[in-house]
């Protein structure tokens, strides 16, 4: 297992993750997808992924956010920006094998409306800019599950696609002109 992850396996496996999650919980409940699910159960199932994937790093869940901006050279002086949200804890804190945080990771489940990952957009944009030239943290990654029903006028897969293009000019606001907020998506079909 010796060598460096890439970013971009970072995000493979965090895609893999959430699949992984829906067709185990699928297989589990008898049918269910999940989104029906506790949005835990897809955080955990991503932090085993990350952790089986080849390479150097450690992963942590629900790290607390202070420590983990300490254990990352970020704290020095100065008020921590509310955004980021110091006293709570992140999802997923990922590693670097000599002992550093690397990448703040938020999950969601159910993701439909901007209201529910703004906060997570903001916070990890605060991180990474927090202390830059010190810090040991060198990306955010923001995993989620969003799923949907054919309506009256709409089939399921038309509904996904405008959502993910809600989502994606969404994010590249929320993130500003200093990030680049780039979308990945992995199709599951039951």
């Amino acid at each position: 297992m010796k060598g460096r992850i890439s970013r971009l396996t970072i995000v493979d496996v965090c895609l893999e993750g959430v699949v992984l999650a829906q067709n185990e919980y699928c297989d589990m409940s008898g049918g269910d997808w999940v989104c029906w699910a506790p949005e835990y159960f897809i955080t955990t199932t991503v932090a085993r992924c990350l952790h089986q994937a080849k390479g150097n790093k450690y992963v942590t869940i629900e790290n607390g956010a202070y420590d983990a901006l300490d254990y990352a050279g970020a704290v020095g002086k100065g008020r921590i920006h509310r955004d980021i949200r110091s006293g709570g804890r992140f999802d997923l804190l990922l590693w670097w094998a000599k002992g550093a945080p690397r990448a703040v990771i938020e999950v969601k489940n159910r993701v439909f409306n901007k209201t529910q990952y703004e906060s997570d957009l903001k916070r990890i944009t605060g991180v990474l800019k927090r202390k830059k030239l010190q810090s040991s943290i060198e990306f955010g990654a923001f995993t989620f599950y969003s799923a949907a029903d054919d309506s009256s006028t709409k089939r399921s897969h038309e509904i996904l696609e405008q959502r993910i293009e809600t989502i994606q000019n969404n994010a590249q606001v929320i993130v500003g002109d200093d990030f680049n907020a780039t979308l990945y998506i992995s199709d599951i079909e039951n």
